[in-house]
């Protein structure tokens, strides 16, 4: 999990790299990370949608991927390893 400040760090640093490339980051300051998996993916919600789904966003091929219908969902799949 990352706390408060990594959260709003990350948000601003996504924000300033979709401005200097549109392209390669077009939907990273629509997505809010609170924790990484340790391999450089990063666990986000999506500030497009209203659901609570989870999404992890892959970083080798900076693609979302729905991974959980909610953060009990998330958590329950990770301490099964199902994640």
């Amino acid at each position: 999990m990352l706390s408060a400040k990594e959260i709003v760090d990350n948000a601003l640093l996504n924000r300033q790299i979709k401005e200097e490339n549109e392209e390669f980051a077009k939907d990273l300051d629509k997505l809010i990370f609170f924790a990484t998996n340790g391999c450089g993916d990063y666990y986000c919600y999506n500030t497009e949608t209203d659901d609570n789904v989870i999404y992890i966003w892959e970083h080798e091929e900076f693609r979302l991927k729905p991974i959980a219908e909610s953060m009990t969902e998330l958590i329950t799949r990770y301490y099964h390893d199902e994640i």
